[in-house]
């Protein structure tokens, strides 16, 4: 018996809303990016492994550096930094550095 079912790299997803092609979807504590826009209560393809270039925060990234998913945009911050803090959902690192001032930052998903 073969009990390997597929890769990985691409997760199939039920959207509990609508969703963009290229949009984050937590998924549980990880992410993955619509490939395809997705309808609500429709099953669509969420890529999880590879690298995707995502919007970022105001922050510096370094390669490397740990990656959250804010709720909006990817920061190095694991919480919003209130007294009783929300987690972000880990997103990966950072397979390249973004300055302050650049909008995206290249994504290592989920690792």
């Amino acid at each position: 018996m073969i009990n390997k079912q597929q890769t990985g790299v691409i997760l199939n997803h039920i959207a509990a809303s609508d969703i963009t092609s290229g949009a984050v979807v937590a998924i549980g504590d990880r992410i993955g990016v619509a490939i395809t826009d997705i309808a609500n209560g429709a099953e669509g393809a969420l890529l999880t492994e590879g690298v995707a270039e995502l919007p970022k925060d105001a922050s510096v990234v370094a390669q490397g550096a740990q990656l959250y998913w804010s709720g909006t945009a990817i920061t190095t911050n694991a919480d919003d930094g209130e007294a009783t803090p929300t987690a972000y959902v880990k997103a990966g690192f950072a397979a390249a550095p973004a300055a302050t001032g650049a909008a995206t930052a290249l994504v290592k998903l989920n690792a």
